[in-house]
C-alpha cells in the first residue's frame, strides 16, 4: 500500500461513526471491523443520503481495518458530487446505451439524464456512460432494476480498482445463474485446495474452534474466470453463511470467498442479540434473510451439491496490468464488453471505480421476507446475498 492510501485511509477513519472491532465466537482468528458511514458527515449537499454500515475482515488486523475504511470509501464515492451536473462532464465521447433497459421503469429526475465520464476497459476511448446506473442520486425517484451497490471497488490504485469492480460484477453473474439459475455448481479438488492454502487459512481463522463446518465449489459461469462459492453451518446444520469472489486466479479467489464467508458467519450472532434486546418485531430485512437462511437452507440443499470435478481450469497470476488484461479477454470471449468509470473523489482519496459490463446477469431483488406466528419464514425464494 502506497503512502498516499495510507493517509487516505487515515483521514477517512475519524469521520466514521461507532468504527469497531468484534469478537467472532466461531472464529476467533478473524480481525472484523465495523462502523457506519454517514454521508451527512461529509458535506452538506449529501444530507438526504441514508447512513450505511461497513465491516472488513481479515485474519490480519491492519487488513481488516483497510479493508472496512474502504468499504465506506466504495460507498461514499459513489454518491452524486456537485461536479457530476457540471457541463461537459459527459466528455464529447460516444454515448452507451446498452444498459438502458434498467431505466426503462425508473422516472427520470426532472425529466434529465445525467452522463458521466468514462471507457472502455483495455482501452483508452473516451465514453459517455448513464449516470443513474453509475452514481447515487439523492434526488432521483422511481426504483432501479439494478443493484447500485454491484460492480463498484476501491484499490491501491485505479487498475486495481477497476479489476475488482468487474470481477465483483462476474460474480454476481455466477450466483444469479447458480443460485437462481440452473447452472450447477462443480466441486473443487483436493489438491487444488490443499494447493490454494485453504487449510492453513481456516486454521488461522478458527484457531482450534471446530463449531462450524463449511465446503467450497466453483460456480464459474458466462466468464471462463474461477468464481468461488465457500459455505459454512453450524454443526447442527442450521446457521448458514456464504461468501463469494471472483477472481483469475483460483487460490485468490478461495481466499476471498472464505474471508467473506467467515464474515457472513458472525452476522447470525448479531442478529440474535438484536433480537434478544430488542425483539423479533424491530429486525429489519437484512436481519431476517440471516434467520431465513438459517431455518431454510441446510447441507443437503440442492444447490449445494456439486458435479464432480473436472479438469484443471483456467487460472492466471501476476500483477494489476496482467490481470486487466486476462479479464478483458475472458469477456470477450463472453461476448461481453466492460466499461469504467473513475469515481474516485478527492476529499475521500481513496482509487474507487465503478463498472458495467454487458451480457451479464444480475441477482434478483429479494422479495419482502415473511414470516409466521410460529416465526418460520414463508417464503419460497430465499436470499443468498
Amino acid at each position: 500500500m502506497s503512502r498516499d492510501n495510507r493517509i487516505a485511509i487515515a483521514r477517512l477513519a475519524p469521520k466514521l461513526r461507532l468504527l469497531t472491532r468484534l469478537p467472532h465466537p466461531d472464529a476467533p482468528g478473524a480481525a472484523i471491523y465495523v462502523a457506519q458511514a454517514h454521508p451527512h458527515d461529509h458535506g452538506e449537499e449529501f444530507r438526504d443520503f441514508q447512513p450505511v454500515g461497513v465491516a472488513g475482515c481479515d485474519w490480519r488486523p491492519e487488513r481488516a481495518f483497510e479493508a472496512c475504511i474502504a468499504e465506506a470509501a466504495e460507498y461514499l464515492s459513489q454518491l452524486e458530487y456537485p461536479e457530476d451536473r457540471r457541463s461537459g462532464a459527459e466528455t464529447a465521447g460516444r454515448r452507451i446505451d446498452a444498459f438502458d433497459h434498467y431505466l426503462a421503469g425508473a422516472t427520470e429526475t426532472g425529466g434529465e439524464r445525467l452522463w458521466l465520464a468514462g471507457h472502455q476497459f483495455g482501452s483508452s476511448e473516451p465514453v459517455a456512460l448513464p449516470g443513474e446506473l453509475c452514481v447515487r442520486r439523492a434526488s432521483a425517484r422511481g426504483v432501479l432494476p439494478y443493484r447500485l451497490g454491484s460492480g463498484v471497488a476501491a484499490g491501491r490504485t485505479l487498475i486495481e480498482a477497476a479489476n475488482r469492480a468487474i470481477w465483483e460484477l462476474i460474480e454476481r453473474d455466477a450466483v444469479a445463474r447458480w443460485w437462481h439459475g440452473d447452472l450447477v455448481a462443480q466441486a473443487i479438488g483436493e489438491d487444488a485446495l490443499r494447493d490454494s492454502g485453504l487449510p492453513d487459512l481456516l486454521s488461522r481463522y478458527r484457531s482450534g474452534k471446530t463449531t462450524r463446518a463449511c465446503g467450497l465449489v466453483d460456480i464459474r459461469a458466462a466468464v471462463d474466470i474461477p468464481v468461488i462459492a465457500a459455505f459454512s453451518f453450524s454443526r447442527d446444520g442450521r446457521d448458514f453463511a456464504c461468501g463469494f469472489a471472483a477472481r483469475p486466479n483460483m487460490a485468490d479467489a478461495v481466499h476471498a470467498a472464505t474471508k467473506e464467508m467467515v464474515q457472513m458467519e458472525i452476522g447470525h450472532h448479531l442478529v440474535r442479540a438484536k433480537q434478544q434486546v430488542h425483539g423479533f418485531e424491530k429486525l429489519n430485512q437484512d436481519d431476517l434473510a440471516y434467520i431465513a437462511r438459517s431455518q431454510r437452507i441446510h447441507p443437503d440443499h440442492p444447490k449445494l451439491m456439486a458435479a464432480p470435478a473436472g479438469s484443471e481450469k483456467s487460472s492466471v497470476e501476476g500483477n494489476d496490468e496482467l490481470l486487466l488484461d486476462y479479464t478483458r479477454e475472458a469477456l470477450l470471449r463472453a461476448d461481453c464488453t466492460a466499461f469504467i468509470v473513475n469515481l474516485t473523489r478527492h476529499p475521500i482519496g481513496i482509487p474507487v471505480a465503478r463498472a458495467l459490463v454487458t451480457g451479464l446477469r444480475s441477482v434478483p431483488p429479494s422479495d419482502v421476507l415473511q414470516f409466521d406466528s410460529m416465526g418460520r419464514c414463508i417464503n419460497f425464494n430465499i436470499p443468498i446475498l
